[in-house]
């Protein structure tokens, strides 16, 4: 079961949650946390039902992120990726504020040096969660997760290579 786009838009901290999954699993690969221009189509993508849905919460055939791409090429959805930037910049606002209010829960921490997003360390999830938050822990935070891990093996020109945006 997948949550629509209105309960994923929802709320900065809806943002905030996926946005901390995510860069927990790109820094359990990488040796640090995602580089800013990256994280901002990323949130788009994690809010977008339809690119979502390409993303599987278990093991599967989908390992890398170019896997995933490739899906959805096959599935005749490539029009999601080519307008993912377009949609970045609309949802601009919504995305800095999600970033905001993950720094100042505590959930992430920034690297004004490097320009880097990184986990805060000592905040475990809580598995205690009903309705709504369950099924956003359970399936759309596991997705963030393991997209992070996809990243996390890549350069930053890989990631925007096939995701179709530029740091510029």
């Amino acid at each position: 079961m997948n949550l629509p786009s209105y309960q994923l838009w929802n709320s900065h901290f809806v943002g905030a949650y996926l946005l901390w999954r995510f860069v927990k699993g790109y820094s359990s690969v990488a040796t640090h946390g995602p580089d800013l221009p990256i994280v901002f189509p990323v949130l788009q993508l994690l809010t977008t039902p339809a690119l979502l849905n390409h993303v599987p919460k278990s093991k599967s055939k989908t390992k890398t992120l170019e896997d995933f791409i490739v899906n959805i090429v096959k599935g005749r959805e490539q029009y999601l990726v080519i307008n993912l930037a377009k949609e970045t910049k609309r949802n601009l606002d919504w995305i800095l504020n999600s970033i905001a209010v993950a720094i100042a829960t505590g959930l992430l921490m920034i690297d004004y040096k490097n320009a880097r997003l990184e986990p805060n360390g000592s905040i475990k999830e809580s598995t205690k969660m009903k309705g709504f938050m369950e099924e956003l822990r359970k399936v759309t935070g596991a997705k963030a997760w393991k997209f992070g891990r996809w990243l996390g093996a890549l350069t930053n020109a890989e990631v925007m290579g096939y995701l179709g945006v530029s740091i510029t």
